[in-house]
């Protein structure tokens, strides 16, 4: 048996990547070097056969290495880009579309229209505040603010870089929020107090964990686990819940092109996860209603933790495979290990 408390840090990174959908103009591809078709590797017993795509797109990845890569649809080739090697940082590479270019963060540090992006360190040591950086993509300009979240050893973590300014949080054991940050000032300034901070709706609007007291076996961990899914309106300080399952610990770690967020959900019993746990990813269209993607075991969804939506549909990638939801079937597209990066251009 596992204690919910192994599969908590994998959903934690999650948690710290909040997603959304993004569209940035087109351009020609940077060089790329060593092409090879995608590994063939058979299925393990949680797994699903592979199954060919019937539409030509290049889908960029970052691999579990760091590196920057490309699969083509339908042949499924992987090209490996040098520029795209050695940069990510804790799940954090994006190929910007606007530059052709791969960025060291993850892709709700990037402007809506690629230009910058942000991220944060904590101080160097005792003497020194944690700081934020926000990178000019076309020049390399980089400006640093210092940004102090109260200890030397605890950074801000961008959740989501808009239009009105870039929204933080800081993430120390847990998510705590939200923080705006003027891009070009610096001045940060706390907006909500928001502990299980998930990912932003977009609109001024935040996904929240919450813990439903009806549940009568909670899952444990670093204190019981939420076990429900709330939307918060910064505009009108509303809380609305949109999901509860007793007994699990939900986490939303996308969302489609229309802003319907994605939640991985994994089913414990009395209080704990073990081998013969199932999960679940979930498309929730509104506080009532939602649609089932995929069930499966729960290490296979568990592994599911980032996704991205295009016009193909929502692509979720993991330590062994990546896979698509298309909105009629979900299904393994290929065999090559690596998260998307981007949509499938």
């Amino acid at each position: 048996m596992r204690r919910w408390s192994a599969l908590l840090a994998v959903f934690m990174l999650a948690c710290s990547q909040p997603v959304q959908p993004t569209a940035k103009p087109a351009t020609s591809p940077s060089p790329v070097a060593i092409q090879s078709p995608s590994p063939s590797t058979s299925p393990t017993a949680f797994d699903l056969p592979l199954t060919a795509v019937d539409f030509s797109c290049r889908l960029p990845i970052t691999t579990p290495d760091n590196q920057g890569a490309f699969v083509s649809f339908p042949a499924g080739t992987v090209r490996f880009d040098s520029q795209g090697r050695g940069l990510a940082d804790h799940w954090g590479l994006y190929y910007d579309l606007a530059f052709s270019r791969w960025l060291p963060v993850p892709r709700q540090a990037v402007s809506p229209d690629g230009k910058h992006f942000a991220y944060g360190e904590r101080g160097a040591d005792q003497s020194h505040v944690a700081r934020m950086h926000v990178v000019d993509v076309a020049t390399g300009g980089d400006h640093v603010f210092d940004a102090s979240t109260g200890a030397w050893f605890v950074r801000f973590d961008v959740l989501d870089y808009a239009s009105e300014g870039i929204y933080l949080y800081t993430n120390y054991e847990v998510s705590v929020g939200v923080s705006l940050m003027n891009p070009t000032t610096g001045a940060i300034q706390a907006v909500a107090s928001l502990p299980d901070i998930q990912a932003s709706a977009g609109n001024r609007a935040f996904w929240v964990g919450s813990v439903n007291p009806a549940d009568p076996n909670p899952l444990g961990g670093i204190g019981i686990q939420p076990n429900q899914i709330d939307r918060f309106s910064l505009a009108d300080g509303t809380r609305v819940p949109w999901f509860y399952r007793p007994s699990t610990a939900p986490r939303v770690i996308g969302a489609d092109l229309q802003g319907h967020p994605i939640v991985l959900v994994v089913n414990g019993r009395n209080g704990v996860i073990d081998d013969d746990s199932v999960g679940e990813l979930i498309l929730l269209m509104n506080p009532q209603s939602q649609r089932s993607i995929f069930t499966g075991s729960a290490k296979l969804v568990g592994s599911m933790f980032i996704s991205i939506s295009d016009r193909h549909g929502i692509w979720f990638g993991t330590d062994h495979g990546i896979y698509l939801y298309t909105g009629t079937a979900f299904t393994k597209v290929s065999n090559q290990p690596g998260y998307p990066s981007q949509g499938c251009f």
